[in-house]
């Protein structure tokens, strides 16, 4: 029973190693893959991190708004840079509520604090 356990943990971590290197190559950060030869945490760190604006990963997954903050983030000199992405109000988004500020005199719970 105990050789089996062994085993089934030494094939997780086999498949474990190569999700996050391969999603670190998706994401265009060939540098960062590198160095998670050597230091296998770099995968993981670079796999969470934003993937570069024309790597496979960007363009497959990102919506505008993420595609927006990649170029933002990894601006190319000679190339147009793009305009910093301003996040949309939650009154804006689709249910969200309009924010409205307390009224005067009114504390915690809508109670008068003074009397």
């Amino acid at each position: 029973m105990d050789t089996v356990v062994g085993i089934l943990i030494l094939a997780l971590l086999v498949m474990a190693l190569p999700v996050p290197a391969v999603i670190t190559c998706l994401k265009g950060k060939y540098g960062m893959f590198v160095l998670g030869l050597l230091v296998h945490p770099c995968w993981w760190f670079a796999a969470c991190r934003l993937a570069r604006p024309n790597s496979f990963w960007a363009r497959r997954y990102y919506d505008e708004e993420k595609f927006t903050w990649a170029r933002h983030r990894y601006y190319e000199p000679g190339l147009p840079h793009p305009p910093f992405p301003v996040p949309v109000p939650p009154a804006t988004r689709e249910g969200g509520r309009p924010w409205r500020a307390p009224e005067a005199g009114a504390g915690r719970g809508g109670h008068d604090e003074g009397t």
